[in-house]
């Protein structure tokens, strides 16, 4: 629930020759694009381990394709490396200060992560409030329900991680009512289960 992106980033490897990929880095190794699209092309084909190591170059080659670097944090996460995606997240972070998706997802990690030295409520909390006073805003473009619920989720893992439960079970139950505008039932019920924790004042650890 917490990840959140920019939009497209799982396509920018979908329209471009596999050949025409590989042909371009064995011709300069150092085209950073076409390591980020043969990283999504093995991302698209369910091929993580191929895809890591184009997606690691394409970053350094090409630091500023937020796409890229949202897809590599996800799937460091995915191999139980949180530390890097962090590193990651907080640079995406530097170079965009305005970037809902790298704010959420940082303040997702430093509420949940089940790595204690990753986690640290109180920035969690700033990162966290911060994408929704933003994001929701009144003067702001209307979030969809699953945006919604995505950020206010967030927001009460990270009042959780911080000992503020109260804060956390408003919040979650916000987070809920988006999910179910939604029809997500299945997130609902992912929903239900923190709400649960942060009634028995326990945070949610991934």
């Amino acid at each position: 629930m917490w990840w959140t992106g920019v939009d497209g980033c799982n396509n920018y490897g979908a329209t471009i020759p596999v050949l025409d990929m590989a042909t371009g880095i064995a011709y300069d190794p150092d085209f950073g694009m076409a390591h980020a699209a043969l990283g999504g092309y093995y991302l698209g084909k369910n091929s993580p381990d191929q895809a890591l190591p184009y997606l690691v170059r394409a970053v350094d080659l090409v630091p500023e394709l937020s796409e890229v670097r949202l897809e590599l944090a996800d799937l460091f996460v995915s191999r139980n490396d949180p530390a890097r995606a962090v590193v990651l997240l907080r640079e995406g972070l530097r170079r965009d200060p305005d970037s809902s998706s790298f704010a959420n997802n940082l303040a997702w990690l430093l509420a949940t992560s089940s790595n204690a030295s990753i986690r640290d409520g109180a920035e969690a909390v700033r990162l966290a409030e911060q994408v929704v006073n933003r994001d929701m805003a009144p003067d702001r473009p209307v979030l969809s329900s699953d945006e919604q619920a995505a950020r206010l989720d967030t927001l009460a893992g990270a009042y959780a991680e911080a000992g503020r439960y109260d804060d956390a079970i408003k919040v979650i139950h916000r987070a809920i009512d988006a999910a179910k505008n939604a029809n997500q039932s299945a997130i609902v019920g992912e929903l239900e289960v923190r709400a649960r924790l942060y009634e028995q004042h326990q945070p949610y650890h991934q």
